[in-house]
């Protein structure tokens, strides 16, 4: 199976299947197909996120391979959930107006309750 094949079920509104493997290549790798599932509950939360906010959620980093994770450019703790694929980095909002980290925080702490 493919990733996309994996994804298409999800039924994202949002998010396209690229878009989960943002900062693979080059220095990093994609996923491995063990580790697909763990991604599903963070990014139907961010997609979710993203109707509810009606702004761009951006994905900045989502996999990190441990050889990648633990490079010093990136900074990854060795405990990085990234290494599951069960993490992502975004930032959320536009340029002219950035949704604020506390906003975010307030808004998935009332759905965690």
């Amino acid at each position: 199976m493919n990733f996309e094949n994996f994804v298409a079920p999800l039924n994202l509104t949002h998010f396209q299947p690229g878009e989960l493997l943002v900062a693979t290549g080059n220095l990093n790798m994609e996923p491995p197909e063990v580790l697909w599932r763990n991604i599903v509950p963070t990014i139907l939360i961010l997609d979710r996120l993203r109707e509810f906010l009606g702004v761009p959620v951006h994905l900045i980093s989502v996999y990190r391979a441990p050889d990648y994770n633990a490079r010093e450019d990136v900074g990854g703790s060795p405990l990085s959930l990234h290494q599951a694929f069960s993490a992502a980095d975004i930032w959320v909002g536009t340029a002219e107006a950035p949704v604020s980290p506390q906003t975010i925080h307030e808004v998935l702490d009332v759905w965690r309750d």
